[in-house]
């Protein structure tokens, strides 16, 4: 039989009795409950333990997906100034050795981007415009 673990979502004991005849006090440790009850559980303002377990797990994944999505859009902008300044031309825009100036692209972005971020950027560009 499966089981979950329950808890009152409030402290407060809570009574959980079935039309079965099966009752369960429910209060603000761990408690097992039976498959068969889990829905009176949750209508009793009870809260399962994979309820907080999920609920971290995705706070964290939600974390991760941020930060991947900061650092994918922060490269998707550099790109985009870097490939309009080859495509114009701007010479002016790139340093004697050929890299894109990191001041120039602060001035567009809003923000001083990181060598490494650029140098990833623009190495991943020199292969496809080649």
């Amino acid at each position: 039989m499966k089981t979950k673990e329950f808890r009152s979502n409030d402290g407060i004991e809570k009574y959980v009795a079935l039309l079965s005849g099966h009752a369960f006090r429910i209060g603000k440790d761990w408690t097992e409950i039976p498959e068969f009850a889990w829905i009176d559980c949750y209508a009793n303002d009870c809260i399962s333990k994979d309820m907080i377990e999920n609920t971290a797990t995705s706070v964290v994944n939600q974390t991760v997906l941020d930060s991947i999505t900061k650092v994918a859009t922060r490269k998707n902008d550099i790109r985009g100034i870097i490939k309009r300044w080859y495509s114009d031309n701007k010479r002016d825009k790139f340093t004697v050795d050929g890299n894109p100036h990191l001041r120039e692209l602060a001035s567009e972005l809003g923000y001083r981007p990181q060598r490494g971020e650029v140098d990833e950027v623009w190495n991943e560009l020199k292969e496809e415009l080649k």
